[in-house]
This record gives C-alpha cells, sequence and structure tokens, in this order.
C-alpha cells in the first residue's frame, strides 16, 4: 500500500488522490482479505493518515464538503467500503459502485450541514 499511498498524496487533485488510495486499499483486500491482527493504530497511521491529508487539501480548495471531520469521518467510510468485500466474489471489483457513490457524495454541494461526528471506539480491542 505504501507505494499507492505515496502516488496517491502526490496527485495534483486531492480527490483523484483520495480515489486512488481507496481503490487500492480495496483492490488489496478483496485479492488477499482483510489481515489478520490489524489494529485500529495500523489503519490509523498506514492509511487514514494520508487520506485525512488528501481530504484537508481538497476542503481548503473548496472541492469537497467543508463539514467532514477527515479524522473521524475517512476511517468510517473505509470500514463501511471494507463491510462490502465479504459479499463479493473474492477478487472481484464489485466494491467500485459503491466507493464511486461515496466519492460522489463527498463532493457534491451539501443541502444541509451533517450532524457531528462521534469519538471513534476502537473496533479492533485486544484480545486479553
Amino acid at each position: 500500500m505504501a507505494p499507492a499511498l505515496a502516488r496517491a498524496e502526490d496527485a495534483e487533485d486531492p480527490r483523484d488522490g483520495m480515489r486512488i488510495a481507496f481503490e487500492e486499499g480495496l483492490r488489496a483486500a478483496s485479492r488477499n482479505g482483510i489481515p489478520v491482527g490489524i489494529t485500529l493504530e495500523i489503519i490509523q497511521t498506514s492509511f487514514i493518515d494520508p487520506v485525512c491529508r488528501m481530504v484537508r487539501r481538497a476542503q481548503k480548495q473548496g472541492l469537497m464538503r467543508a463539514d467532514l471531520d477527515p479524522e473521524k469521518d475517512m476511517l468510517r467510510i473505509l470500514l463501511m467500503l471494507l463491510s462490502i468485500v465479504p459479499t463479493l466474489n473474492r477478487g472481484s471489483d464489485g466494491w467500485m459502485r459503491y466507493l464511486r457513490m461515496v466519492m460522489d457524495w463527498l463532493m457534491v454541494t451539501p443541502t444541509e450541514i451533517l450532524p457531528p461526528a462521534e469519538a471513534i471506539v476502537d473496533p479492533f480491542p485486544s484480545m486479553q
């Protein structure tokens, strides 16, 4: 994922960068499954942090909803999209439909401001 995320962050248009990042993440999950032992911290530092930088850049450029909370919303969006993968044939690109929907929703001029984002609860608690 690191080379894809570097390419995504270098994209001139941060929306293209976000799309690249999510496509690569979902493609990897579709082909290989979601890694066993994944933690919220790993997801945050390896994927969400770079995506948040792209969201903030897009917001500054007026390309993405200003009422998104990158740190809270991007993790939840990733988890929503990952939840689709097990419902598809292994290696399928069927998730692309849902990624395109989500990307469109993030770009649309909102008719109403979003309710506040809640704090993140770790969905991968330690099994001790």
